[in-house]
């Protein structure tokens, strides 16, 4: 169910499988074909999804540095190919149009470049290199869950149903004041954002507890964006993932 209150955070599906044969009483159970498109529209919302999220008090992000001394190095700017120069340009005009990045006049900040997406090998993604961030960052300790443990309670379902959270770290804003903590440089100039960039360190672990402590009550098993669900049948299975 949506949260009250908060900015809708899209979904993508997993990727199609193919569909089981199921028995007549298993049919008059399955959800329309149209769902959860016509039923749950805000959800998939791709408008709503670009908009800037709102500032939540004990769930903004702010890496907070060792000490008040030692800050991030500037280094010098990368040379990047022609061909990531147009995906740069094309990627700081799409940020500034949603608003997701501001013009920034900070001193530390890192390099912009493209590097091939995990799950393709001609998919390039952003990526900024917070290495020295990371390295003056203090540690986030929070419990990360054991993919182990998590598929051990996962077992014994008939039907699982798989959702990811499009671009959930995005859905978290940075804390007032402290963008300039996470800038970025390229060949445009310097900027920062306004919401939680993928990259720095305990980034992972605010995602981990802002999922577990918005979720909590109706969702037992999430891994960062990823969201995995076990039912004995499939109507559980799409009233658990909505």
């Amino acid at each position: 169910m949506p949260i009250e209150g908060e900015t809708h955070m899209a979904i993508n599906t997993l990727k199609s499988i193919p569909t089981p044969k199921w028995t007549e009483k298993e049919n008059q159970e399955l959800p329309p074909k149209t769902w959860p498109y016509e039923e749950y529209p805000k959800l998939f919302d791709m408008e709503l999804q670009r908009r800037l999220p709102p500032h939540r008090s004990g769930y903004n992000f702010d890496p907070k540095f060792k000490d008040d001394v030692t800050l991030p190095r500037n280094r010098p700017l990368f040379k990047l190919p022609k061909s990531q120069v147009e995906l740069v340009d094309k990627y700081i005009d799409e940020e500034l149009a949603e608003g997701k990045i501001i013009p920034s006049a900070s001193l530390v900040a890192a390099n912009l470049f493209f590097v091939p997406k995990a799950d393709s090998t001609t998919e390039l993604r952003p990526c900024v290199d917070y290495r020295d961030l990371n390295s003056c960052t203090v540690d986030d300790r929070y419990l990360m869950p054991a993919v182990s443990d998590l598929i051990q309670k996962l077992c014994g379902g008939d039907y699982y149903a798989k959702v990811d959270l499009r671009k959930a770290y995005n859905s978290i804003r940075v804390e007032e004041g402290k963008e300039w903590k996470l800038a970025f440089k390229c060949h445009r100039g310097t900027f920062q954002p306004l919401v939680m960039p993928f990259g720095p360190k305990i980034a992972p672990a605010v995602m981990q507890r802002f999922v577990n402590e918005k979720c909590q009550d109706f969702l037992k098993e999430v891994f960062k964006s990823e969201v995995l669900t076990s039912n004995p049948c499939p109507f559980y299975s799409s009233q658990h993932i909505m």
